[in-house]
């Protein structure tokens, strides 16, 4: 089992939790600690950053829903977006497997996994009429907190 669990970026959990690997917890945060104070980390497409005062990092992965008004027309509502997000173990350079947690976040609505809560504080560029943002140019401002 020992063997099995090193080769596994954080858990394993087969057949509804009859497996399940992880890090006992040490002084030095040997395990996947709960983010403390709340963080702001802002991401460029495809870039990962560690999560400050976790074993755990996250990575800005896609922006699959992009139905924002545009910024120079006028619009009944303000549309919205989706951005995908990946939360895996730090330990793990690049992440072996599968990932830990794949996260989807919808507009500015915060949503809590693993005793954390994230939320987007913007994402950038804003769309215009005749020209939706490049995909390598999205920038994500996103808010991590200790869940409510």
């Amino acid at each position: 089992m020992a063997f099995l669990c090193n080769k596994l970026p954080l858990v394993l959990v087969a057949l509804g939790g009859v497996i399940a690997c992880g890090q006992a917890p040490t002084e030095s945060g040997g395990r996947l600690d709960i983010i403390q104070d709340p963080e702001v980390l802002t991401l460029a497409l495809g870039e990962r950053q560690p999560i400050p005062g976790t074993a755990r990092t996250v990575t800005f992965s896609a922006v699959p829903n992009d139905w924002r008004c545009p910024k120079d027309a006028v619009c009944i509502s303000e549309g919205g977006f989706g951005v995908a997000l990946i939360i895996d173990n730090a330990a793990t350079m690049p992440p072996v497997g599968v990932p830990a947690l794949s996260l989807e976040l919808f507009g500015h609505e915060p949503k809590v996994v693993d005793g954390m809560s994230f939320e987007v504080v913007s994402l950038s560029p804003e769309p215009m009429l005749e020209q939706r943002p490049a995909p390598e140019s999205y920038v994500l401002s996103l808010r991590i907190a200790p869940a409510p």
